[in-house]
């Protein structure tokens, strides 16, 4: 029984070491979506926006709020009417085939203007 004490004891620092480890990668992570100049966004297999950096509001002048409330149609909406179909295709493959969304199309902000954005 001494043996087994003693290996319980192990697994649990052990364990503790590995969530320290992890909060600390998390806490990396987020102070990386928070500062990059790129919107990062995720979603669920509904379409619900699940996160979105708050730069989103500078690129597109809608609210982190206001894109998690609309889902991702507020950003098939904004995408212009030329590059729908590619940015569709893009997007079906990263979901379906976990392909990177990496494509370059023309989006409206929600002051009317246009903008080349990935």
């Amino acid at each position: 029984m001494g043996n087994r004490h003693s290996r319980t004891g192990i697994d649990l620092r052990q364990l503790g070491q590995a969530e320290e480890r992890l909060r600390e990668s998390e806490e990396k992570y987020r102070l990386l979506v928070a500062t990059i100049p790129e919107v990062v966004w995720k979603t669920d297999a509904k379409g619900n926006v699940i996160f979105v950096s708050p730069q989103v509001e500078a690129l597109l002048g809608y609210s982190a709020d206001e894109f998690r409330q609309q889902g991702d149609s507020l950003w098939f909406n904004s995408v212009h009417p030329d590059d729908k179909e590619k940015v569709g295709q893009a997007y079906e493959s990263q979901s379906h085939a976990g392909q990177p969304y990496d494509i370059e199309c023309r989006a409206q902000k929600r002051n009317g203007e246009w903008f080349w954005g990935a």
